[in-house]
């Protein structure tokens, strides 16, 4: 029997990973790893708000990585 496949995706403020594995037995055996910068946080300082272009560049990628997972 196969071991059952799990994915996570992490959202920060700079990037967006994404992990993908089997898990068996506690552990994790990684079938796929990814990473992409978006910069969700640019300018968050200055203004307290998350801008629109680094929202839909995070969107986006979270869409790919889910497209990824499946």
């Amino acid at each position: 029997m196969k071991p059952p496949r799990r994915a996570v995706i992490d959202i920060g403020t700079n990037s967006i990973k994404l992990l993908v594995g089997d898990v068996a037995d506690g552990l994790v055996a990684p079938v796929e790893e990814r990473s992409e910068q978006t910069r969700l946080g640019a300018g968050f300082y200055e203004t307290h708000q998350l801008q629109a272009i680094p929202i839909a560049q995070t969107a986006g990628c979270v869409a790919r990585f889910v497209a990824l997972a499946r």
